[in-house]
Order: C-alpha cells, then sequence, then structure tokens
C-alpha cells in the first residue's frame, strides 16, 4: 500500500511479505489502514513542526516590540510573558507561565472591572502593588474570542510611563527651541535681561520673569532652559490662566484609580528633569499655590486619590504681567511662594523701552516672513523710522502681527509707511522731553482703535484682548459685535 505525505505525493509503500498459506482475508485491509496511519503521522508531524516554527517566530516577534506583553486564558492562567514584561513588573517569566495572574500580580482596579465586562483599554495609566512596590505604566488591554464571539483569554500589553511621557513630549512639541543667542539684546535694558538668565539657567532655584504682555517672557524662559544642564530634558509651557479653577489642582496634580479612564500624570511629572513653565502664575487657585508651593519644597506631588508621594525633579518657570505685591497684600498669592521667587526675579523691559532692539527685532521678523512667500521683503528707512516712534502697548508681539500685516498690504515686498497700519503711522514720539500726543478721537473712534490694536497685539486672541483691554470676554465679544470687528482677522493666514 503506498504512503502519501500532504501533498498527496508516494513517499513509501508498505508491503507484508509472507507464506501464502498464512494469508488471510484481512491482511490487504491492515496494510492499507497502517499505510494510511503512516501517512497520517506524517502530516502530523509536519503540523507539528509547522505550528513549532510559528510559535518560535511569535515568541521572536513577542520579544523584539518595545512593549511588555502578557497573555492568559479564560481560567487566569498565564501561557506567555515576554521579558520585557517580566523586566517592568520584576517577575521571572519562567517561573509563572502556568500560573494563575491573580497569584503572581495583584490587579488594580481598573484592569479587573474591564476584564469582568470583556472591554478593552488603551494606553490607561495603572499602578501595580507588587510586595508593596509601587510600579507604574500604561497598558493596552485585548480580549481574544474564539469563533463563536466568547472570550478565551486576554492579552495585555505594557508601556513604562517613562516611555509614553516622552512620546507626550515629543507629540505636543514640549521641548524648547530658541536660546540666549537668539534673544535681541542690543539695547542695555535687554544686555542686562540676558546677563541675569545665564545666571539663573547656571542656578536651580524657581525663576520669576515680569514685564508686560507680549515682552517675550515666553522666549526668555526656553532660553534659560536651553542654556541650563536640562536643555535636553522636557520643556512644558501651561498657561495657567487657560485653566478654569475648577479643574485646576486634578490637570496639576493628575489622579489616579479613575474607574473610567485609570490614572493620569501630573504636569509635573510630565516635565520631571526638565522645566515647568507656568505662564500668567497670577492666575493660579490658592490651593493650587499651595500645591506648587508644597512641590517646590519637598520635590514630591500627591495626586488626587492617592496616598503615594511622587518624586519629581523638575524646575520651575514663572511668568506675570500683574503686581504680585498687591497680590499678596490682597491675599490672592501666597506670600512664602512669592518669596521662593525671590532669588532669579528677572524683570524683561517693554519694548518701547528698548528702542535700539526695534530694527534688528524687524530684520528677524521679515526674514521669517520672506521664507513664506519665498520672496526677499525688506523695511523702507522711512518706515523704520515710524516704527522705531509707535509706543508699541502690545509690544513685541503686536510688532511681529503689525509686520505681517503690513506685508499683505505691500506690493513688491517694500514695506512703505503707508502699509502699516493707520494708529501705527499716527503714534505719537517716544521723548522724555517733548512727547507729541495722539490726535483727539471719539469715544467711539477711541474704542474701536483700541480693540483693533490688542486684535493685532494679541493675534485675535479674545481672552488675551479682554486682558490687555481690562475688560471680560463677554464684554468684549459685545463690543466687537457693534463695531463689526472679527477676532479673525488678526490672525495669521499662514
Amino acid at each position: 500500500a503506498p504512503i502519501h505525505d500532504v501533498n498527496g505525493r508516494i513517499v513509501g509503500v508498505l508491503g507484508i511479505i509472507g507464506p501464502v498459506t498464512q494469508a488471510t482475508s484481512h491482511t490487504t485491509s491492515l496494510v492499507m489502514a497502517a499505510a494510511r496511519a503512516i501517512s497520517n503521522q506524517l502530516q502530523t508531524n509536519l503540523y507539528l513542526e509547522e505550528a513549532n516554527h510559528r510559535l518560535t517566530e511569535l515568541n521572536t516577534i513577542l520579544e523584539a516590540i518595545n512593549e511588555g506583553v502578557i497573555a492568559w486564558n479564560n481560567a487566569g492562567k498565564i501561557h506567555h510573558i515576554n521579558t520585557r514584561a517580566g523586566k517592568l513588573l520584576h517577575l521571572n517569566p519562567t517561573a509563572i507561565l502556568g500560573q494563575r495572574l491573580t497569584d503572581v500580580l495583584p490587579l488594580p482596579a481598573v484592569l479587573t472591572q474591564a476584564i469582568a465586562r470583556q472591554q478593552e483599554l488603551h494606553n490607561v495609566e495603572v499602578r501595580f502593588e507588587l510586595n508593596q512596590r509601587p510600579i507604574r505604566a500604561f497598558v493596552t488591554l485585548r480580549p481574544i474570542f474564539d469563533g463563536a464571539a466568547h472570550p478565551i483569554g486576554y492579552i495585555a500589553m505594557l508601556r513604562p510611563i517613562e516611555h509614553i511621557h516622552q512620546l507626550v513630549h515629543q507629540q505636543v512639541g514640549s521641548q524648547a527651541t530658541l536660546t540666549l543667542d537668539d534673544i535681541v539684546a542690543r539695547s542695555p535694558a535687554m544686555s542686562a535681561v540676558v546677563r541675569q538668565a545665564h545666571l539663573a539657567a547656571r542656578g536651580t532655584a524657581p525663576v520669576l520673569l515680569r514685564g508686560e504682555g507680549g515682552v517675550g517672557k515666553n522666549h526668555l524662559a526656553q532660553a534659560i532652559h536651553k542654556a541650563s544642564e536640562r536643555a535636553n530634558k522636557p520643556f512644558l509651557s501651561i498657561n495657567c490662566q487657560a485653566i478654569p479653577h475648577e479643574l485646576m489642582v486634578a490637570e496639576f496634580l493628575g489622579y489616579e484609580q479613575d474607574p473610567v479612564h485609570g490614572d493620569r500624570p501630573s504636569k509635573f511629572e510630565l516635565a520631571s528633569g526638565g522645566t515647568l513653565f507656568l505662564d500668567q502664575i497670577e492666575n493660579l487657585s490658592l490651593e493650587m499655590q499651595a500645591a506648587l508651593l508644597h512641590v517646590i519644597e519637598t520635590g514630591h506631588i500627591m495626586r488626587l486619590g492617592s496616598t503615594h508621594p511622587i518624586p519629581v525633579n523638575v524646575r520651575i518657570i514663572a511668568a506675570t504681567s500683574a503686581p504680585l505685591e498687591q497680590a499678596v497684600q490682597d491675599e490672592r498669592f501666597l506670600r512664602h511662594l512669592y518669596y521662593r521667587f525671590g532669588v532669579f526675579n528677572i524683570h524683561v523691559p517693554a519694548l518701547r523701552e528698548r528702542v535700539e532692539d526695534i530694527p534688528l527685532l524687524v530684520e528677524r521678523f521679515l526674514g521669517r516672513l520672506a521664507q513664506n512667500v519665498n520672496t526677499a521683503v525688506l523695511a523702507e528707512e522711512e518706515t523704520m523710522k515710524v516704527l522705531c516712534r509707535y509706543p508699541w502697548p502690545g509690544n513685541v508681539r503686536e510688532l511681529e502681527n503689525v509686520l505681517e500685516r503690513a506685508l499683505h498690504h505691500s506690493q513688491d515686498g517694500q514695506i512703505r509707511v503707508l502699509d502699516l497700519p493707520e494708529w501705527v503711522r499716527n503714534g505719537r514720539i517716544i521723548s522724555h522731553t517733548s512727547p507729541t500726543p495722539l490726535p483727539v478721537l471719539s469715544v467711539a473712534e477711541a474704542e474701536r482703535e483700541a480693540i483693533i490694536r490688542a486684535g493685532w497685539a494679541c493675534a485675535g486672541r479674545v481672552s488675551e484682548m479682554a486682558q490687555q483691554l481690562g475688560i471680560g470676554r463677554t464684554t468684549l465679544w459685545r463690543k466687537m459685535k457693534r463695531l463689526n470687528i472679527s477676532p479673525n482677522q488678526f490672525k495669521k493666514t499662514h
């Protein structure tokens, strides 16, 4: 009888040789059955060999990926754990295979609830407690279903929390790009600022940057970070005014053991090793000020809902355009937090106090604009004189926006005086002896001009416009509607 391989090819023959007198009617059937059994065994061996090859490939893939991987069946028994998962959880993969997962690794509530509901989780931060040792990781959980859509097991992918934080920095661009060499400082006032910034970069104490809106405090904060030993670490910038008071503590300190979303890292953890820049710090709630003071003094944060302090290594740079001394007197700013910013307290001058820097600033801004329009952009000499006379209430930010507006009104890349907004052309001359006043305007005209100036200074950002004008957002919106002014007309077009 022939013996076939899996492809039906004859690979052998099975026969019985013996005396004819001993032959029976069942001999042929016996030979054929034995040949089929051998053929089936050859197929089984081949299938097992292929299965082993695929299992080896799967194990190699699981060992090669960056995530830790644990897989277990519906009874909770572990049937795979790769080396990365073992290292992250401080477990021996070989020793725990076949054991129940919950016997070797107590699961956090968010995981047990998802398993009970047969739900997926995606990049949820959890905390494992193993031998009284907290281990933080981000977990993705997927149920494994059979053909009848019944769960037969689960697979969990784990990533170290530091890895996710690095990805966050890459995605949101939380890295400083400007250096102290990028700061225009021809004027004595700005040269002094740069010298103070160099000193602050070498220190470790919190830094407070003071000055009007639009003077470039954010840029200076980046430059201090880049000049420090934390230059290659995260630089996380937060506008304190943009966070509602009722959400501020949760946003800054994070939370854990949330049954729906899992844990959420604090801003201090995301910036750990680097710098956390708090713009408009005067808008922090008193509760958050107390938490910030605790972080500065102890180097630890406590997430909401947690009893475990987390060490953080972060440099605080804050900025304000408000008189913090008055806020301290009014008990709107904690006195001891204010004292903490006393080591490096840097005042950034308004643009009208550093007129010598305006020509170089204009040159740099026009250079950037030229790259966007692929043509040379220059300001005429008379235009530069007008720009140097104008008092720039919106400071460097207003200068940049006015130049962009002027470029769109220019014909050939040459910015002439008539390309500038009317209020800039009619601006008073900055002089300590004989200031020339602006033309007298009606109340409605003055109101319209003030809103337009704030719009260009703040690039149409209504919250910043309202703050600069000293009125509420709702009031500003109402006035803009009455005067037919849209914030979109001030926004950049590229």
